[in-house]
């Protein structure tokens, strides 16, 4: 568990956080993103594959940074929101 909050000391939540080092990306839900209300820092360009998809498509998807703490200190991530 990690508690997820913005920067600017937004409405703080207690969600699971996985962390992945060798990820190209990170995301979290659109529904935690309207929990905490997260303010979009961005867009960008995303392209999602499942296994065995030979079709690619991309869209635009908003990007927050927001800051994650546990019990072992805390650290500020940027990730794409992808809709729940």
């Amino acid at each position: 568990m990690g508690v997820i909050s913005s920067a600017d000391g937004g409405v703080p939540i207690n969600t699971r956080v996985l962390f992945d080092a060798r990820s190209h990306q990170s995301f979290i839900t659109s529904t935690a993103v309207k929990s905490t209300k997260l303010p979009i820092v961005r867009q960008e360009w995303l392209c999602i594959n499942a296994f065995g998809q030979c079709r690619q498509e991309g869209t635009l998807r908003d990007v927050v940074q927001f800051n994650v703490s546990s019990v072992d200190g805390g650290k500020s991530i940027s990730t794409v929101i992808v809709p729940i």
